[in-house]
């Protein structure tokens, strides 16, 4: 059951589902992709437009193609450590994804 589906059952075991999968996702990372990762995410905020989490990962693939990590989920931590960090703020906007093997839309970031 995802926590998703747990969610309508147990909330409170949905969120500890949540936080736990963001957990290990963010201790499954490769190190130098992870701190590659938060400066791209950094460098975005610096730059003073709005960005999305696919933003991050097109550049990360453009200026730094040979650093990887096997689960993309791994990006969750890092935007959301920027955010717990005042780095970066919730614009209030959604946009579409635009890489192909997501289907979702995605929260819109700008420099704090």
């Amino acid at each position: 059951m995802t926590w998703q589906q747990l969610s309508l059952l147990d909330p409170p075991a949905a969120d500890e589902a949540k936080e736990d999968a963001i957990a290990q996702a963010d201790a499954n990372a490769d190190d130098e992709w992870r701190e590659t990762a938060a400066h791209v995410v950094a460098v975005l905020a610096a730059a003073g437009e709005p960005f999305t989490a696919d933003d991050v990962l097109v550049m990360l693939d453009e200026l730094w193609p040979d650093v990887q990590t096997h689960n993309l989920a791994a990006l969750g931590p890092v935007i959301r450590n920027a955010a717990r960090h005042g780095l970066i703020v919730k614009t209030g906007a959604l946009r579409p994804t635009r890489i192909a093997r997501r289907h979702r839309d995605l929260v819109e970031w700008c420099g704090a």
